[in-house]
């Protein structure tokens, strides 16, 4: 339980995402979408929308936290899927009940249920692949697993291994061992592009040189020199993901 709330502190309490939450409080309150502009004047816009915006913001981090620990090997848009559908059933009876004592005290909001329900879930899928899309920027912290080493000059992580209790990490700066659960590690490790491609490895996207073939099983080929194996439930996602991503054909016969 320790390792959620300091996961979901540390997401919470990222620039980018303070930056991005104030931002929008401050836009909506100023234009007063839904009728909120002419049914409130300026200071209860801004307590209405601030107080959506803050919701929000912590329900959708308490989802995607629990999310990334239970699902760790699923692929962003099954990832998005998920946190989407639940926050529909989280989130938007909240949001409604927040609309509803607003409209109770004689300020008339047009947002209906469905509208709540709908704008929930496809703002919540795009803004999750356009976080994908933007990657690490200026706003944006590098993922939490990188403050956990002891070189503070690790400027890649290549890839992950699980060892009994241990989570062994290897970078551009060598090696390092942490005692820690790997579902930890891979929740700490959000924002970076990067797939779990077997039970015990998840590897960087931008580390893999290419994909091999070897007796029939297939093995990633690391930039590091190293063999990651993919089991074969991944085989057909790795192939289809790497290929996209390095714009070439990426088997080759071992």
């Amino acid at each position: 339980m320790n390792d959620f709330f300091n996961q979901f502190w540390a997401h919470l309490t990222a620039p980018f995402r303070i930056f991005a939450s104030l931002a929008a409080a401050i836009f909506l309150s100023i234009t007063g979408p839904f009728g909120t502009f002419v049914s409130l004047n300026l200071f209860e816009r801004t307590l209405y929308w601030f107080t959506i915006v803050i919701v929000t913001v912590i329900v959708v981090q308490i989802v995607k936290v629990f999310v990334n620990i239970w699902f760790p090997n699923f692929w962003l848009g099954r990832k998005a899927f998920i946190v989407s559908a639940v926050l529909v059933a989280t989130l938007a009876p909240i949001l409604l009940l927040i609309t509803n004592a607003v409209e109770a005290a004689g300020n008339p909001i047009f947002a209906p249920f469905w509208l709540i329900a709908l704008l929930t879930f496809f703002l919540t899928m795009i803004v999750m692949f356009l976080q994908n899309l933007v990657g690490v920027n200026a706003f944006k912290e590098r993922p939490l697993l990188y403050k956990r080493l002891k070189n503070p000059e690790t400027k890649d992580i290549y890839r992950l291994t699980v060892r009994d209790h241990y989570v062994d990490v290897y970078s551009d700066k060598g090696k390092e061992t942490l005692l820690m659960r790997f579902a930890d590690a891979l929740a700490e490790l959000e924002g970076q592009n990067g797939r779990q491609v077997h039970r015990s490895h998840w590897v960087s996207c931008d580390a893999v040189d290419n994909i091999r073939k070897e007796n029939g099983r297939m093995y990633l080929a690391m930039v590091d020199g190293s063999k990651v194996p993919v089991s074969r439930t991944n085989e057909t996602g790795c192939l289809a993901e790497f290929e996209k991503l390095r714009g070439r054909a990426a088997v080759m016969a071992g």
